[in-house]
């Protein structure tokens, strides 16, 4: 496929396959506050102009959620200008991308500090705020958390679907405005 024939998503953006080490090596120098996941599932990259400018990349999700049809979407990372909306592009694609491979629900978790518009473009519906939290247990001991706070779960589709009827849902809404957290 010459450059002329892959789709374009219009002013020069176009979505493009990218590799996991350069999606990690990507990932570890744009994100935010967080490491480059361990391993993936899939991963997408978004150009524009030729210019790679942002990175998402899809996992496993927690145990309780490992059913082969449900994914995590665990990094987006962006170095776009805000005008490209590369996290609602990326987000959208990660699901789209997922949906073809035969995934039905997608999860991702956000802080409560982000207000989760990118997601809200996606089409992913708030769930409530988890409770956070490490994983070590004497018994089995385990790395300490990057971020072990409290997050806010997002899944697609909503939980009006019926997709999502054995996930315990998030903290109720209301508790969550009080803490100037998204709805």
């Amino acid at each position: 496929m010459t450059k002329a024939q892959v789709p374009d998503c219009g002013r020069g953006i176009r979505f493009a396959p990218i590799s996991q080490r350069a999606a990690k090596d990507w990932v570890t120098v744009t994100h935010r506050h967080l490491p480059a996941p361990v391993g993936d599932l899939y991963r997408v990259a978004l150009e524009v102009h030729g210019r790679l400018v942002a990175v998402g990349v899809a996992g496993r999700p927690c145990r309780m959620l490992q059913d082969g049809r449900t994914a995590e979407l665990t990094r987006v990372a962006s170095a776009a200008p805000v005008a490209v909306n590369a996290c609602s592009r990326l987000y959208g694609a990660l699901r789209r991308a997922g949906q073809c491979m035969g995934y039905l629900r997608f999860v991702t978790y956000t802080l409560p500090s982000e207000p989760g518009t990118s997601l809200r473009a996606a089409g992913f519906h708030f769930d409530g705020l988890t409770d956070g939290g490490e994983w070590s247990r004497p018994s089995r001991p385990r790395a300490a958390a990057v971020q072990p706070g409290p997050k806010c779960r997002w899944i697609f589709p909503g939980r009006d679907s019926g997709l999502w009827d054995d996930l315990k849902p998030g903290r109720p809404a209301a508790r969550l405005v009080q803490q100037g957290t998204p709805r």
